[in-house]
């Protein structure tokens, strides 16, 4: 399980005491779960350890931003490798209309949120690609329709081989209140699940009850597909 979203230190020492450990830090400027790459390195210098991996996700953001960032944190596991390494510990995440040829500019692995408009052979291709995230909304939508079979028959025969060879992942988003069904874990053995932070957890904005949290996480740990 993974969740997303992260900003304050309050609920990733919580995570931590509910063994997660994969954390996903939103670097968007138009998202509600906007961090500042000071806040994020503060928070790292605090909790990690060596079970901890961390995804920074990015969306229509200046190459040199993005840069800064795997710059930084290389120098910062390179003086702090106690926990890993940064090869080891942290993921881009990209969920723009950028070409693959962008991403794997950056020269780190990376995660990519599936667009069907986008040509996905381009992206199987890419060198750093290390796994592809589906939206469960998305596919819940495509079920409805009566389109879900059709999808994964073509996705799954361009991906398979990709997944078989290099080890591609694949990763589905979800709420909290997502009625995942049954038939979706028939197609694909996904990596992990990722919850966002956002109202359904919150007592207010950016205020998260960690009451809650434990409760929702602890029930999707106890469901088998």
């Amino acid at each position: 399980m993974r969740i997303e979203g992260l900003y304050d230190l309050r609920t990733l020492k919580n995570l931590k005491e509910n063994d997660i450990y994969d954390y996903a830090f939103d670097f968007r400027p138009t998202s509600f779960n906007f961090l500042q790459q000071y806040r994020f390195m503060d928070l790292i210098a605090q909790t990690d350890d060596k079970k901890s991996r961390y995804y920074l996700h990015f969306s229509n953001e200046a190459d040199f931003v993005i840069g800064k960032f795997v710059e930084d944190l290389k120098s910062y596991y390179s003086k702090n490798n106690e926990s890993g390494t940064f090869k080891d510990k942290v993921t881009l995440e990209f969920s723009d209309y950028c070409p693959a040829s962008f991403y794997d500019s950056f020269e780190t692995p990376y995660y990519w949120n599936f667009h069907q408009e986008r040509p996905l052979k381009e992206y199987l291709e890419a060198k750093y690609i290390k796994g592809i995230l589906l939206d469960f909304n998305w596919l819940h939508d495509k079920h409805e329709r009566g389109e879900f079979d059709s999808f994964f028959a073509n996705f799954l025969q361009l991906a398979a081989p990709t997944v078989r060879e290099r080890g591609l992942e694949l990763a589905l988003k979800i709420d909290w209140d997502s009625h995942l069904f049954d038939s979706l874990f028939d197609y694909v053995d996904f990596k992990f699940l990722s919850l966002p932070v956002n109202n359904k957890i919150e007592v207010c904005y950016r205020n998260v009850d960690l009451n809650k949290a434990s409760k929702n996480i602890h029930f999707y740990k106890s469901l088998r597909f």
